[in-house]
């Protein structure tokens, strides 16, 4: 088969040489060699200190995961130097000390492998951490540059008062007990305010043993052994506009991330007394009303922490980094640092804590078997 070609007169034969010309200057415009910067890919001293008011100063280091590479465990950096300052002048050296974990901490970890748990990590001797005051360690480790990081420990915010109420909800057609928590406190007007509000639970009951006779378990006053378990962070729930707000149009119209941690801030409150509510799924196995059975009990905690600004925007972004990391769609999220030639974060807090329950506990004559699950 035969293909006419059309014959090109002078000037169409130009436009086209011009066209070329044109073009292939246009794409090799378009490409220039960029060097690998090797940096982008190594390893970085990764900080983690979080300073609580009235506590010692204590800060973790790791070395950060390669980006390329087959992953591993944390690797712990247990031979650095720290050295700690107090509104500029110089306090003393932490020092590398065993980590001796107690059984709440051990049981907010229990998910994660030991090997993934520090098992030393730095702490002041003579410095107890003071609301007010400005906190800056710098950190000294072979194969890394100096690293160094201050924050300022706010003053804690008093809850005034916590009520409780037990309300029937319905939720996709189901109806369950949610107990709904309302916590009142004061919100400072000199100056900017985080926070976050934080619950842990712990009930207590009896053993109880088969009655052959009555065919039901029973409890029986000579077996004083009591059941404790704990719920440290449990699942929560608000309408609250605090713990609420889509601060994102995006949020809103197609689902971002929840509140995770129930973070919220004074924007919305500035210098105005306010009762902040959330609620919790509710399961209860004893008396609701008055737990009368001697030996039984339920008390909840209500935390609520004031935060430094860094430590409000590294909770907030890392949440929002791992929400979004298997997300093609979106955008990655930086996750927020303050870790000067470092990654990572070195921020203060401070909390008030208001308990309410019902029940006593601890009494002398009965023994206490604990978990930490209901």
């Amino acid at each position: 088969m035969k293909i006419k070609m059309k014959n090109l007169n002078t000037k169409s034969l130009a436009k086209y040489v011009i066209l070329t010309i044109a073009l292939s200057v246009v794409l090799n415009a378009c490409m220039k060699e960029v060097e690998f910067d090797e940096k982008i890919i190594e390893s970085k001293l990764v900080v983690n200190g979080f300073v609580c008011a009235d506590s010692l100063i204590k800060v973790q280091l790791a070395v950060s995961h390669p980006i390329t590479g087959v992953q591993k465990r944390t690797e712990w950096i247990d031979n650095a130097t720290i050295k700690l300052y107090i509104d500029g002048e110089f306090s003393e050296e932490l020092q590398n000390v065993k980590i001796e974990y107690n059984e709440e901490e051990f049981y907010d970890n229990y998910s994660n492998s030991s090997a993934d748990m520090p098992e030393s990590e730095y702490q002041s001797i003579t410095t107890i951490a003071q609301a007010g005051k400005i906190y800056k360690i710098e950190i000294e480790c072979d194969g890394f540059e100096m690293a160094w990081a201050e924050t300022t420990i706010p003053e804690k915010v008093i809850i005034d008062t916590v009520r409780t109420e037990i309300k029937e909800v319905i939720e996709y057609g189901y109806t369950e007990n949610r107990k709904f928590y309302y916590t009142k406190f004061s919100d400072p007007q000199t100056e900017k305010n985080y926070y976050r509000i934080a619950l842990s639970n712990s009930r207590g009951y009896r053993e109880t043993i088969w009655n052959d006779t009555t065919y039901q378990y029973e409890i029986v006053d000579s077996i004083k052994r009591v059941y404790v378990s704990y719920n440290f962070d449990p699942y929560i729930q608000s309408d609250d506009p605090l713990l609420n707000g889509n601060e994102d149009a995006d949020d809103y119209l197609f689902m971002g991330p929840d509140n995770e941690y129930k973070l919220f801030n004074d924007d919305l409150i500035n210098g105005q007394d306010y009762e902040l509510s959330f609620n919790e799924y509710y399961y209860n196995y004893g008396d609701e009303n008055t737990m009368e059975i001697e030996g039984e009990f339920e008390h909840s905690n209500i935390r609520l922490m004031t935060l430094s600004r860094e430590a409000y925007l590294y909770i907030k972004s890392s949440y929002e980094h791992m929400y979004y990391d298997e997300d093609f769609l979106s955008e990655p999220v930086q996750v927020y640092t303050n870790i000067n030639n470092g990654i990572g974060i070195f921020a203060g807090y401070s909390f008030d804590e208001y308990s309410i329950g019902k029940g006593e506990y601890p009494i002398d004559s009965f023994e206490y078997i604990y978990s930490n699950y209901y």
